[in-house]
């Protein structure tokens, strides 16, 4: 799925779960939702959600749209870009994600080895990378992520049968 249509999907679930609130609000679920969901994709599936990967910033993963853009995000997107499985994923994802604090999904983020390795600490300080492609979390270190600590399972996304 196109990152763009992966955004501007989920910000449109989002207004259908929770209504208005802030852009900024926004913005930081409609990249809970998706990191989840992605996550939840590679553990499930063993397919990504998007084919763009996540970059580590200070908040914890960002999907880019192309030229730089992290939201607010246009509601238009192409339906006909997003399967029914994807569509399903993102909208169970961002229903049970309702119930946490943007703190706590941000703290669980920060929590996970890919995201540490990634992001760019200078004497305690976030730093932008000079090249984005510096910070880009693979997919392969996520899985081995989930696999190590339950992040989903705990969060009520993912159970072994």
């Amino acid at each position: 799925m196109e990152t763009k249509d992966a955004l501007g999907f989920t910000a449109t679930v989002l207004d259908e779960l929770a209504g208005s609130s802030s852009h900024i609000t926004k913005n930081f679920r409609v990249q809970k939702i998706l990191f989840f969901a992605h996550l939840l994709s590679l553990k499930k599936y063993r397919q990504p959600l998007v084919q763009d990967r996540f970059k580590a910033w200070e908040n914890g993963p960002v999907l880019i749209i192309s030229g730089g853009n992290s939201g607010p995000y246009s509601r238009e997107f192409n339906q006909e870009n997003i399967s029914e499985q994807q569509a399903e994923l993102i909208r169970f994802t961002g229903k049970l994600l309702q119930k946490y604090s943007d703190d706590t999904l941000e703290m669980i983020t920060h929590e996970m080895a890919t995201w540490e390795k990634y992001v760019l600490f200078k004497d305690g300080q976030f730093q932008k990378a000079s090249n984005q492609s510096d910070v880009n979390m693979p997919n392969e270190e996520l899985i081995k992520d989930i696999n190590e600590v339950p992040v989903l399972e705990i969060l009520g996304l993912y159970q072994d049968h």
